[in-house]
C-alpha cells in the first residue's frame, strides 16, 4: 500500500542504528514535527541523511508512539555502492519526504487490483466479460496490460465504479455479439411508484412517495418521469423531508401544478469510464436486434457520469448517449461512427460538460435532441446546459452540431468553444424531424453561443435553422472569433434563418468573414417566412468580391439592424443591408467605414421601408445609399463619403451629410430630397424633381 505522508517530520535520532536498527526518535527541528499518537502504527516514507556517511530512502517503515520509534523497513534506494545499508550514527537526520517513487503508477495501481489478463485473453471472450464484470462490481476494472481484449455481452456499470482502459489497451466487442458494450446496471429498471409533485415556490418541489422507506433527512439522486410540464422531470438530488415525502430543486419555473402520470426511480451515480487506451466497436461484425441496442456506451437515468476514452473505433451507432442524466462529462474524444459522436437526450439536468470532439462521423459529431426517433427513443424533456470544447469535423460530418426539439421541451443554454474542420451539411443545424415516427417539433433553444469559429465549408448557411411541420425558434445566436476562408464559390451564408422559422437576437462579434468573385452567399440571410427580430454586428470584417454579397440580406420579416465597429471592404461590389420586404426596417450605424463600389444601404422593393440612424460613418465606394422607385428611405444621421448618394425613391437625409460633389443625380418622378447641409447642392432645404429631370429646391 502507498506510504503516509507527513511532509514536516523532520527529527534527530538518539541511538546508533548502524546498517540494520531502527531509528529511535530524539527532538524535532525548528518549525518541523515529530510523529503523534494518531501516527501510531503508519508505515511511512524515510530520508536519512548524516553527514560523511550517505542518505538512504526506506518506504514502510512503521511508526511506535510507545517507543518513538522507526522500524527499519525495505531499502529504495541509498547512496551507497550496489544501494548498500549505510552505517548511520546517532547523528542521522530522520525526515519523511516524499521521493520519485510517490509518483509512479505502480503502487496506486495495486490499491485496486487489475484484471486478470491471465484469464481473460487466454481463455477469450465469455472469460474476459466475466472478469471485467466481477471487478467492476467490486467498484473497479483496470485493464492494464496492452493488447486486444474482446467481449461478447454488455457490461454492467454500477453507482460508484470504473471502468480504466490503459495506454495500449483495446477493448473489443467481439463479432456477432450484437450488444451495446456498456450500460449503467439501473438501466432497465421499472419504476418505484407513481408519485405526486406540488409547487411550494417559484422551483422548490415537495413530492409525496408514500413508505418510500429512506432515512429521513438523507438525500440521493432520483429519476422523476412523467410530467405533462416538462420543467418537473429529469434526474435531481432529493432529500427526504418525512416517511411519505421528499423535496427537491427546479431549474426553472414550471408557472403550473404538476399533472400526469408522474413515476420516480434510483439513478444510478458516480460511473466513469475513461483511460487513455481504445474502444473498438467493431461495426462491420455486428448487427443490433433492436434500435437503440446498436449504440455504444449507454448512460439513462445517471447523475454524476462521465466518459472519457480517448480513443473510439468503428461505431456503429453513438459513441455515447446520454438519455435523462443529470450533472455528466465526457473528456477529448477522437472517434470514427457511421453515425453520431456523443447524442444527449433530454431531460439533461445541471451541467453537461462535453469535451474536444474530432475524427469522422457519419452524422452528428454532437446531438442535442429533446426526444428521438422512435426505434431509438428512451426519454423524452429538456435540455437545460450544454457546454463543450472544439468541435472539428471531416467532410463526412452531416453537422458538427445539431438540436432538434421535442413538441414541447425546451434547449436552454448551448455553450460551443469552437467550431473547426469542414462538414458535408451546414455545420449547426436547428431543426425540426418528423421523419421515421420522430417528433422532434416546435423546437426552441434558448441561447445558443459559439465562441469560435474557423469551418471551412457547407451547403448552405453555417449556422441554419429549419423549420419543419411546426416551429424553429432560437431566443438569442451569438456567435464570436468567426474566421472563415475566401468563400470562392456557392450560394454559402453564415447565419440563415430558413422559411418558417425565427431568431430573436442575433449577435456577430470579433469575426471576419470573406467572400470570392463568384460566391453569392450573404453574411445573415432572413429568407421569405422567416423572422430575425434584430441582428448586431459588433467588430466585424466584412469582404465581398461579388455584387451578390450581402452583410443582411432580408427578404422575410427583420426588425432591426446595429453596426458597430464595422469595415466593409468591396472593391468590385456588395451591399450592407438589402431589404426585399414590406415591413420597416431599423438600422443603427456607430463606427462604420466602407469601400463598396455598389450601394450600402438598399431597399429593394417598392414598398420597402429602411429608417437609418447613422454616425461615425466613412464611404469611400459609390453612393452610400441607394433606394428603388417607391421605396422609402429616411436618413438620420452624418456619413462622410466620397459620391453623391443615387436616391430613386422618396430620401430623407435630416442629419448632416457631407458628401463629394454638388448634385444628387438622376432623379425619378415624384422623389423628394430634404437636406441641412448647407455645403451640399444648392444649400438648405427641400427639393423636388421639376419636368425637365433636374432637382429644384422648393423651399
Amino acid at each position: 500500500m502507498a506510504n503516509t505522508a507527513r511532509d514536516l517530520i523532520k527529527c534527530r535520532i538518539s541511538n546508533d542504528p548502524g546498517t540494520t536498527g531502527s531509528f529511535i526518535l530524539d527532538t524535532a527541528f525548528t518549525n518541523s514535527l515529530l510523529p503523534s499518537s494518531g501516527d501510531n502504527g503508519l508505515a511511512f516514507k524515510l530520508n536519512i541523511t548524516e553527514n560523511g556517511v550517505g542518505t538512504e530512502i526506506r518506504r514502510n517503515c512503521t511508526y511506535t508512539y510507545s517507543t518513538t520509534t522507526f522500524s527499519r523497513g525495505t531499502m529504495v534506494r541509498s547512496t551507497g555502492a550496489g544501494d548498500a545499508a549505510l552505517n548511520f550514527t546517532a547523528n542521522a537526520i530522520v525526515s519523511v519526504v516524499p521521493s520519485a517513487e510517490d509518483f509512479l503508477t505502480t503502487e496506486q495501481v495495486a490499491a485496486v487490483a487489475p484484471v486478470n489478463y491471465a484469464i481473460g485473453i487466454g481463455a477469450g471472450a465469455t472469460a474476459n466479460t466475466t472478469a471485467i464484470q466481477t471487478a467492476l462490481t467490486t467498484g473497479s476494472a483496470k485493464l492494464m496490460n496492452p493488447g486486444i481484449v474482446e467481449i461478447n455481452s454488455t457490461l454492467l456499470a454500477p453507482d460508484n465504479s470504473e471502468l480504466y482502459i490503459g495506454p495500449g489497451v483495446t477493448l473489443r466487442l467481439a463479432s456477432g455479439s450484437n450488444t451495446s458494450m456498456l450500460k449503467n446496471s439501473r438501466f432497465s429498471d421499472a419504476s418505484e411508484a407513481t408519485i405526486t409533485l406540488s409547487l411550494a415556490t417559484s422551483i422548490n418541489v415537495t413530492a409525496t412517495w408514500t413508505g418510500h422507506g429512506q432515512t429521513v433527512g438523507s438525500s440521493r439522486w432520483l429519476s422523476i418521469i412523467g410530467a405533462a410540464q416538462h420543467e418537473y422531470n429529469g434526474v435531481w438530488y432529493c432529500t427526504f423531508t418525512d416517511a411519505n415525502s421528499f423535496t427537491y430543486l427546479l431549474e426553472t419555473d414550471p408557472s403550473a401544478a404538476a399533472t400526469g402520470t408522474i413515476t420516480v426511480r434510483y439513478a444510478n451515480v458516480g460511473i466513469k469510464v475513461w483511460g487513455p487506451g481504445t474502444i473498438d466497436y467493431n461495426q462491420a461484425n455486428n448487427v443490433s436486434a433492436t434500435g437503440h441496442e446498436n449504440h455504444a456506451f449507454k448512460f439513462l437515468n445517471c447523475a454524476v457520469v462521465r466518459y472519457d476514452v480517448r480513443y473510439n473505433l468503428n461505431v456503429k451507432k453513438f459513441v455515447v448517449l446520454f438519455s435523462n442524466c443529470s450533472e455528466y462529462s465526457t473528456g477529448d474524444l477522437e472517434f470514427q461512427t457511421a453515425s453520431d459522436g456523443v447524442h444527449i437526450n433530454g431531460p439533461s439536468r445541471g451541467v453537461a460538460s462535453v469535451g474536444n470532439l474530432s475524427g469522422y462521423c457519419g452524422d452528428d459529431m454532437l446531438a442535442l435532441t429533446c426526444g428521438d426517433y422512435s426505434g431509438y427513443e428512451l426519454s423524452r424533456g429538456e435540455i437545460g446546459y450544454v457546454k463543450s470544447g472544439t468541435i472539428r469535423g471531416d467532410n463526412s460530418s452531416v453537422s458538427l452540431v445539431k438540436m432538434a426539439g421535442g413538441a414541447g421541451p425546451k434547449i436552454r443554454v448551448v455553450d460551443i468553444g469552437g467550431l473547426m474542420g469542414t462538414s458535408a451539411g451546414n455545420s449547426v443545424q436547428i431543426i425540426e424531424d418528423t421523419t421515421g415516427g420522430a417528433t422532434l417539433t416546435t423546437t426552441y433553444v434558448e441561447h445558443l453561443i459559439i465562441r469560435q469559429c474557423g469551418v471551412r465549408s457547407w451547403p448552405n448557411g453555417l449556422v441554419t435553422t429549419v423549420a419543419g411541420s411546426v416551429s424553429t425558434t432560437v431566443a438569442r445566436l451569438t456567435l464570436m472569433g468567426l474566421k472563415t476562408p475566401e468563400i470562392l464559390y456557392g450560394d454559402r451564408c453564415i447565419v440563415r434563418v430558413l422559411t418558417g422559422s425565427t431568431i430573436g437576437r442575433l449577435d456577430l462579434i470579433d469575426g471576419q468573414c470573406e467572400f470570392g468573385a463568384t460566391s453569392t452567399g450573404d453574411v445573415v440571410r432572413v429568407d421569405s417566412g422567416a423572422t430575425l427580430t434584430t441582428a448586431r454586428f459588433r467588430g466585424f470584417l466584412y469582404t465581398s468580391a461579388s455584387s451578390d454579397n450581402v452583410l443582411v440580406a432580408n427578404s422575410g420579416t427583420l426588425g432591426s439592424v446595429f453596426i458597430e465597429s464595422v469595415e466593409h471592404v468591396g472593391a468590385t461590389g456588395g451591399y450592407l443591408v438589402s431589404h426585399a420586404a414590406t415591413n420597416t426596417m431599423d438600422v443603427f450605424i456607430n463606427g462604420l467605414k466602407s469601400s463598396s463600389d455598389n450601394s450600402v444601404i438598399l431597399p429593394l422593393v417598392g414598398s420597402a421601408v429602411i429608417n437609418l440612424y447613422s454616425k461615425n460613418w466613412v464611404h469611400s465606394g459609390s453612393g452610400p445609399v441607394y433606394n428603388v422607385s417607391g421605396s422609402t428611405l429616411n436618413w438620420f444621421g452624418d456619413c462622410v463619403c466620397a459620391t453623391t448618394p443615387t436616391p430613386a425613391g422618396t430620401f430623407r437625409a435630416n442629419g448632416t451629410m457631407y458628401v463629394d460633389g454638388d448634385t444628387v443625380t438622376a432623379p425619378a418622378t415624384g422623389d423628394t430630397f430634404n437636406n441641412t447641409d448647407a455645403g451640399f447642392g444648392t444649400g438648405v432645404g427641400f427639393y423636388g424633381r421639376t419636368a425637365a429631370g433636374a432637382w429644384t429646391k422648393v423651399f
